[in-house]
């Protein structure tokens, strides 16, 4: 069985900030929260034990509580919440209230106690639980990023260790990340590209590429290393730039200079390079989210890529209308145009799947789109063919 509630992006969005790195944001849970609900539960009378079965009937009343506890803090969005889900939030059910009081309690003729409570529900305790069964995921979309080291950079061991806390952080906290092996292939293209475009220009497109929404190119600097008498010391800076790839415009520039102490430069330099990214990294994921909340406040943002016989502007132009015509669609934005490709971004409420059967079945038997194909669909990023 499954139950539909509704969530609110920014309520989550902003307590996510606060549970992963104590932040501040004018929507955080600065203090506690308390929401005060009454609810009504119901409890079967066995043989004469009618105090277990107000206690039955009380723990029933609070567990409807809980759930208007859910649905409070669900305001904008629908996602679906399973009854095995729900069974969890109830096994940890007394950490959510402060306290409770009944209102209203009597026997019924029929073999039944029926009680009503007002209770008061502990909203952060009850949103932590949400996060910790990973339904933040599921009631948001994180974008989905690319990290690649700079090619004036040797791919080292320090350079590597960098890569590992990038992708252990931003996986614990269920980023969507580009297979890494990826940017290893394209260390040598990079150095060729970034002499012939600019760095920003090139990182973002290459992150289109591999359907990425942002790029962080990180450069590693080390100095030389200083024997203390005890143990080397090899300064470490790291510079990372948040990309996003459908402007090239950088979205965020850190820079952490870290000592790293060991028994070897390298041991130095490496745990120089760990403790500068795990630095980094609060700081790069903070203002990612922030970004992403404004950037799909009216939908998630899809990119799609329309091919095309030479002289198809008036069947662009119907793909077009077609695609704002669907539910849920709030804008279309053409990018680019021309060679038989058509570029467009799409602001859609729901999910790519959702997107891609209702362009399918809006065009399906119009006149122009009979080989119409989705060659490629990934993610927010989607490619249609009509040739």
């Amino acid at each position: 069985m499954f139950r539909r509630v509704k969530t609110s992006r920014y309520l989550i969005i902003s307590f996510l900030l606060t549970i992963l790195y104590g932040i501040t944001t004018p929507l955080a849970f600065a203090e506690e929260k308390i929401n005060t609900v009454t609810a009504t539960g119901v409890a079967a009378i066995q043989g004469d034990n009618i105090q277990g079965a107000r206690e039955n009937a009380i723990q029933d009343a609070l567990r409807q509580a809980l759930e208007q506890g859910v649905e409070t803090l669900m305001e904008a969005d629908t996602t679906i919440i399973n009854d095995d889900l729900l069974e969890q939030i109830h096994t940890h059910a007394k950490g959510y209230f402060t306290g409770y009081n009944v209102l209203k309690e009597k026997q019924d003729a029929n073999g039944l106690y029926r009680v009503k409570v007002r209770a008061d529900v502990k909203t952060s305790e009850l949103m932590s639980t949400l996060v910790q069964l990973g339904l933040v995921k599921q009631m948001m979309d994180y974008p989905r990023v690319m990290f690649i080291p700079h090619p004036g950079n040797a791919l080292s061991d320090a350079s590597k260790s960098a890569e590992d806390i990038f992708i252990k952080i931003f996986s614990e906290k269920k980023f969507d990340i580009v297979d890494p092996t990826q940017s290893k292939k394209l260390h040598g293209e990079l150095a060729q590209l970034f002499k012939t475009g600019g760095e920003e220009t090139v990182a973002a497109k290459i992150g289109l590429e591999h359907h990425a929404e942002i790029v962080y190119l990180y450069t590693l600097n080390t100095s030389d290393t200083q024997y203390d008498g005890i143990m080397e010391n090899v300064p470490v800076e790291l510079r990372v730039r948040a990309i996003v790839t459908t402007t090239a415009q950088i979205l965020a520039a850190e820079v952490k200079n870290i000592t790293g102490v060991g028994q070897t430069p390298e041991m130095a330099c490496i745990q120089g390079t760990q403790a500068a990214t795990e630095k980094a990294c609060q700081s790069l994921m903070t203002t990612t989210v922030s970004w992403w909340a404004d950037y799909t406040a009216n939908g998630l943002p899809y990119t799609i890529t329309l091919k095309t016989p030479p002289k198809s502007m008036h069947q662009i132009i119907a793909f077009q209308e077609a695609i704002e015509s669907i539910p849920g669609v709030m804008s279309l934005t053409e990018r680019s145009s021309g060679g038989g490709i058509t570029e467009m971004m799409v602001k859609y409420k729901y999910d790519s799947a959702q997107l891609k059967r209702n362009i399918v079945k809006k065009l399906y038997g119009v006149n122009g789109f009979e080989k119409l194909d989705v060659p490629v669909s990934k993610g927010r990023f989607m490619v249609l063919s009509l040739i």
